[in-house]
């Protein structure tokens, strides 16, 4: 069985995040009626754990080539503060 997890991403550098080994990471965006961003992955709840690492970038920010092999996961607008953009890498 499976079942769509929400993980709150605090705006800083790196994120860490505990989930399901091979959960599937579904989409990255405002949190709705809740401040701030958020990431939502469909996991397996009884599977075994891993950490993955992610980084969040607001737009015109720098990325290195040292912060490692980075996948694009989502963009994502707070409606807080709407003039702020977040961009989401897992690192691989």
């Amino acid at each position: 069985m499976k079942v769509v997890h929400k993980f709150p991403i605090p705006v800083q550098d790196v994120v860490t995040l505990q989930m399901s080994q091979g959960a599937t990471l579904l989409h990255f965006g405002a949190g709705g009626s809740q401040p701030g961003l958020h990431l939502w992955a469909l996991v397996d709840p009884e599977g075994a754990l891993e950490i993955r690492r992610f980084y969040v970038f607001g737009t015109g920010h720098a990325i290195y080539e040292d912060d490692g092999d980075l996948t694009y996961v989502g963009t994502a607008v707070d409606a807080y503060t709407p003039h702020l953009v977040w961009h989401l890498f897992e690192v691989s």
